[in-house]
């Protein structure tokens, strides 16, 4: 009696696979504190504009807000790659530097 076959992975599972599998060609490390840097860029434009109620900065926040879930993603990440996050590239050419 032959094996029964696996069942085909949906289009789903595998969208859900890709999204969650770290990519060893990025520098997570980096990302972070751009993402970081953008995200405190977002809590100061927003703590401007409950402050002060200048019609200056009413709403900028929202363009950086994207960020914040973003800067979560990015840990997530790199949580799951293990290490720094800092690519094996980037760590050769810093110490060459030394």
């Amino acid at each position: 009696m032959a094996p029964a076959a696996a069942p085909a992975r949906s289009s789903a599972a595998r969208l859900l696979s890709y999204l969650l599998t770290p990519d060893p060609s990025l520098n997570y490390g980096f990302l972070i504190i751009v993402y970081t840097c953008l995200s405190l860029l977002t809590l100061a434009l927003a703590g401007a504009q409950y402050a002060y109620a200048d019609a200056g900065v009413k709403g900028y926040w929202i363009i950086t807000s994207p960020c914040v879930p973003g800067l979560l993603y990015l840990i997530f990440l790199r949580s799951q790659a293990g290490g720094t996050g800092w690519s094996e590239e980037g760590r050769g050419a810093a110490k060459k530097r030394h």
